[in-house]
Formats: structure tokens, sequence, C-alpha cells
């Protein structure tokens, strides 16, 4: 059984029994760090020093736990540095991986793509404008958003979830919820099923990005999308990365129908774009299955090589026209004995795909199988 160990703000009254609620075969372990208000101010900013949290994880590490996780987000407005400064000590003086809520958070938004994100909190504005500047650094736009405007963390953890729903549902943009110590975990899917935004809350990250370090396949319910198809997705779009430097390529991209995971091929899984290149992932548009090319590659189940577009199988007009794409390659992904889905290599211009590029496109396509196979879909 994995061992998590995690550090607790000590006026935080949320995180533990959240986290054992969504927690299923994993043993959790905590420990505390004095923590009691949240600003800016340099005192607010003491009760984050490395030396607590070092010491706090000292005692996590006698239990024998396998990762450590500091289950708190002040890295998002003290700066992800900081984070990784924790993080750093920590592993020194345990010996034991370790992470953060916040760097967790972080990698579950680049696990769906996101490059702009509403967010919803309980602190004070200048607080939020703190996050707002070191998520930017991180690639992240900020647009839009609900703070409760509190800094006495411990009445955080007073606000109701049935409080926290409309903040969360009424946003345009996928939502981040950034605490620990907010009731945000309990109306996830509820915000998700009733067609409401993507919402990645701190304490689901939390638990994803503990068992995403001690090396788990995550796809657990009642966390919403990041519980069920986040660490799916991150390990696509770490795939995505190798075969776009692999090919020199302009864009690559995933589809998959995974209904367990809420995957369906006309929305990409994971996306890798070059500079310049347009994104792909979020446009529906096409019934992908209908397409002549993935007709084609359903028929023959192999690479399909095209340097350029000329006769059959022809690519639909938006892909060339509003994508800009040239040439492209694809390669079946295999489950079982049915075609889950495809990888996509796009080229912006004609060109000639050597042996090396069609051989690391079907090496990326078999570990995709090889994925699906880890997290138990068939």
């Amino acid at each position: 059984m994995i061992r998590i160990g995690v550090l607790v703000p000590s006026s935080n009254t949320v995180l533990e029994p959240e986290l054992a609620r969504l927690a299923d075969g994993v043993c959790l372990h905590f420990s505390r760090v004095r923590v009691t208000r949240i600003g800016v101010d340099a005192d607010a900013a003491a009760q984050f020093d490395t030396a607590a949290m070092v010491g706090a994880a000292e005692l996590l590490a006698d239990a024998g736990v396998d990762v450590i996780i500091w289950g708190g987000t002040a890295g998002s407005w003290l700066g992800v540095p900081h984070d990784l400064s924790i993080v750093s000590a920590i592993e020194a003086a345990t010996g034991v991986p370790a992470t953060t809520s916040t760097l967790a958070l972080l990698e579950a938004a680049r696990a769906f793509g996101l490059s702009r994100t509403a967010l919803v909190t309980p602190y004070v504005a200048e607080v939020v404008s703190e996050i707002v500047s070191c998520y930017a650094e991180s690639g992240l736009e900020v647009s839009g958003g609900e703070h409760l405007g509190l800094s006495d963390n411990h009445s955080f953890g007073l606000v109701a979830a049935g409080t926290l729903q409309p903040m969360i549902a009424s946003a345009d943009a996928p939502v981040m919820v950034v605490c620990t110590n907010l009731r945000a975990a309990r109306v996830v899917d509820l915000v998700e099923a009733s067609g409401g935004p993507l919402v990645l809350d701190s304490v689901v990250a939390t638990l994803w990005g503990a068992l995403r370090l001690a090396g788990v396949p995550v796809s657990l319910p009642g966390g919403g999308a990041l519980l069920r198809s986040g660490a799916l997705r991150a390990d696509l779009q770490s795939l995505c990365a190798w075969l776009l430097s692999e090919t020199a390529a302009d864009r690559i991209t995933v589809r998959l129908d995974v209904p367990e995971q809420g995957l369906h091929v006309d929305l990409a899984a994971a996306e890798a774009v070059g500079p310049g290149m347009r994104r792909i992932a979020g446009d529906p548009s096409l019934d992908q299955r209908a397409l002549n090319t993935v007709r084609w590659l359903e028929a023959h189940r192999r690479l399909l090589v095209q340097p350029r577009f000329g006769p059959d199988p022809r690519p639909p007009a938006a892909l060339i026209e509003m994508y800009g794409v040239n040439a492209q390659m694809l390669g079946p992904v295999s489950c079982g004995s049915e075609m889950a889905g495809w990888v996509s290599v796009h080229s912006g211009v004609e060109r000639t795909w050597s042996a090396a590029d069609q051989e690391a496109l079907s090496l990326a396509s078999a570990q995709v199988s090889e994925l699906l196979k880890s997290y138990q879909v068939s």
C-alpha cells in the first residue's frame, strides 16, 4: 500500500478529511506546520519558512512514507521557486521524494493544456493579485473568478460547499480553486457533470500530485476530470512533447475514445505545438471518426504517411485552411482488437517524412497503447 505523508497548515480543517474521502487504497499520514493567517506581508510569509517544513517532514519520514507533499498553496503567491526550495530541502533532509500542492496544481493545468484559467479563492485582493502574477510566469493567464476576501485561515474551512458551487460553476473558463482549506472537492463532479467548466481543485490536486510522484497510475472517482483522466493526460502530454522534438514537426495530437476517462476523439486528449502553430485541441467541430484519413487508418491499421496532400485519403479542408497543415502522419492506437484512437504528426509545410520520423511515430503509438493498459483501459 502506498504511504503518502502530508504536511498540513495547522489551522486547516478540510484537507485531512477530504483526502481520506477521495483516497482509495492509500495510507495517509499527516504532520502540521503552524499557519493561521494568509497575507502578503512579511509576518504572513514567515509562516512558510523552510526550516519549519523540514522539521515536520522529518517526522513524516519516521513513518516510512513513500512521498511527502506540502499540502498548502502558498507557492501560488510566494512563487514557484519558493516551493521548489522547500521540495529540495525536504528531499535533502529525508531522502523522500517531495512535492507541493501548488506544483501539483500547475502540473494539472499543463496536463489539460490550459493557457487561461479563472480563479476561485477565499483570499483578499492583494493575495489574489500575487497569484495572478505568479501564474503568468508559469504561462497561465488568469481571466475572471470570484474571491471571498478572507485572511483568517481557519475561517476558510467554515465556508459551505454550497457557497462555493455557484462561484465555480459561473466561470467562463476552466477553474482553479486555490486553497486546500475549501470544501470545493465536494462539488467538482456536480459542476463538471452539469456542463460547467473543468475544475482543478487544490485538495484534489494534492492527492493527484502525490500519487503521480509515487508512480501510481491515477484513475479515481470523486475528483472530477483531474482524478479520472488527468494522470493519463499528463503522460500523453509528455509523449507529445517528446514526439514533437524527435520529428521536428509543428504539432502533435493524441485522440482517444476512452469513455471511462471522459475522453473522446473529437477533442484531443493531448497536444504539443511548435512556435507559431495554432492549437487545435479545443476544437470539437469535426466528426473525427468520419474523416477520410481516419477511415483509411481504421481499415489499414498502419501508419498513414502524407508528405503532401493529393489523392484520397484527403484530410478535411479545415485542417489545411484553418490550422495550416500541409503534410502529416497518423499512427493508429490499438486497445485490444479496437482502434482506440490515433497519434497525429502535423507539418506546416510539405515535407518528406524520414524513416526515423516514422519509427518515432510507431513507437509513440505503441506507447499510448501501453499507457491505456497501465490505466486498465480495455
